[in-house]
């Protein structure tokens, strides 16, 4: 399984809102730590913010934007935290003609912070699929921690495009 991670700059336009829209992906659990105490998973649900410099599509090569985005508990009605990054779109890979961007995203809650910095398929974002990026902790709960954050888009038809991110971070 994976969600965007990014998160990270779902689009209005070109290639971000391209598909068939389920209309809600199941409730995910918010908060889970193992009983080792040495990984923690947290759910959210990302909405699409404000984007700058009014970026309005990803799909072409040479895309660059920056953004600000609430993050949200599993029923969307919370804010937990705020996800403030970059996007890059690069360009297609010659195997697929699948769009390959690079992000690079802060996720700031309460508790401290999670870096989320790799390339992922915008491709199989928009399709709906899982995509993953690498998580390293920075601060607070998180420091000195690493693993994986997972994103899938939940809807091109509910307000803000909400995707559903998943970290996994252990020490």
């Amino acid at each position: 399984e994976r969600m965007l991670a990014i998160s990270a700059g779902l689009l209005v336009g070109g290639t971000v809102l391209i598909g068939v829209v389920p209309a809600v992906a199941s409730t995910p659990q918010v908060t889970k730590v193992k009983a080792d105490k040495s990984c923690i998973e947290h759910t959210y649900i990302e909405k699409l913010g404000t984007y700058y410099p009014g970026v309005t599509t990803a799909n072409e090569i040479g895309t660059y934007g920056t953004y600000h985005d609430p993050i949200l508990d599993s029923s969307g009605t919370t804010q937990l935290g705020t996800g403030v990054g970059t996007l890059d779109v690069l360009y297609k890979r010659p195997s697929d003609g699948h769009i390959i961007e690079y992000t690079t995203e802060q996720y700031q809650f309460a508790d401290g912070t999670v870096v989320v910095s790799d390339y992922f398929d915008r491709t199989n974002l928009l399709a709906f699929k899982w995509v993953s990026e690498s998580a390293k902790g920075t601060s607070g709960a998180y420091l000195g921690m690493s693993g994986k954050v997972t994103s899938r888009v939940i809807s091109f038809t509910a307000p803000g495009y909400p995707a559903l991110d998943k970290f996994i971070l252990c020490k």
